[in-house]
């Protein structure tokens, strides 16, 4: 009779875990992330990573298990673009959170988003969203727009041109502060005279309105707005983009200030990003281009909802 006295603890502690496991098990759950740009500059030598905040509706499910996870992938809507990447971890944010009446919770996927290659390399995706495949579905999630790119090199002394500064002008896309435009120092570092020919910024969410730019001589001060800076409203965001042309000259060992005005093709807020500035000698066609990485203008990043750009999707939690 001992004997069988010995085994009661043990099918209570048994039923009692099952009893446990049904209760927190849901059949379904929510998951969502909030769009934004994407946007990585590098060498062909660097590794990249890329954090994705994802919001679960629920702390049990598959979802947020590291081990579920066969492959991932970005790529557009209509599969034309593709590009695997690694996960690396999956993180509990401990953050509890309601968006139009539905509570998440925040988990952030860290992902390897390495291309290897030997020669420069670019990818933009406007419309992207991120694949998880798991063992018997796959879920999809919206990025916004993703942009990476490779370079053999950076800028650096050597070059006839250098940057001697970088600022950002900052603005509002609805309530998310961004950068409205850029304020750089650019030096004649040659024995002639240069001329700008293009300034290209590495997001396909911004472009730099290049017939807008302004050379200034004072100070500016971070309050200050493109408006005011420039002398007229100024506006962020555009429907077709229409770049203008620039064919600013530098006269050797000069150094001009610059304001950059920035353009958004579409609304999401950005905080840094790449850029190239090609420019020739005087009596010279050969192009030369100067690299300058993803530079981060700011730190703080606020997100804020906008029901109209999130999605939010619904699995079977099995």
């Amino acid at each position: 009779m001992k004997r069988y006295l010995f085994f009661i603890p043990v099918i209570i502690i048994l039923l009692i875990a099952l009893i446990v496991s049904i209760a927190l098990h849901v059949d379904n759950f929510e998951i969502m992330t909030i769009p934004r740009s994407y946007s990585y500059v590098s060498t062909i030598y660097d590794s990249d990573e890329m954090d994705v905040l994802v919001y679960v509706s629920t702390k049990n499910s598959y979802v947020t298990k590291k081990s579920g996870i066969k492959n991932s992938f970005i790529k557009n809507n209509q599969n034309t673009d593709e590009v695997q990447i690694k996960l690396l971890d999956i993180k509990d944010c401990d953050i509890k959170t309601k968006i139009y009446g539905h509570t998440f919770y925040l988990y952030e996927f860290s992902f390897d988003i390495t291309f290897p290659t030997t020669s420069e390399y670019e990818l933009a995706i406007n419309d992207a969203i991120l694949i998880l495949e798991y063992d018997n579905k796959d879920i999809t999630l919206e990025l916004g727009s993703f942009y990476y790119y490779k370079t053999p090199y950076y800028g650096d002394n050597s070059n006839g041109l250098i940057v001697t500064s970088l600022k950002p002008v900052l603005g509002y896309i609805d309530e998310n502060r961004t950068v409205s435009g850029i304020r750089i120092g650019i030096r004649n570092n040659s024995n002639q005279k240069i001329i700008i020919c293009d300034i290209k910024l590495l997001d396909p969410n911004i472009y730099a309105s290049l017939s807008e730019i302004k050379i200034i001589e004072e100070d500016v001060s971070g309050l200050e707005t493109m408006s005011s800076i420039l002398g007229y409203n100024y506006y962020l965001k555009v429907n077709e983009k229409d770049e203008g042309e620039i064919n600013l000259e530098i006269n050797k060992k000069d150094e001009y200030d610059l304001i950059i005005p920035i353009k958004y093709l579409e609304d999401y807020p950005i905080n840094s990003f790449g850029f190239i500035i090609s420019y020739k000698e005087e009596n010279s066609d050969v192009i030369t281009k100067y690299y300058y990485d993803d530079f981060v203008f700011f730190n703080s990043m606020k997100e804020t909802y906008d029901e109209t750009k999130i999605k939010i999707s619904t699995y079977e939690n099995n």
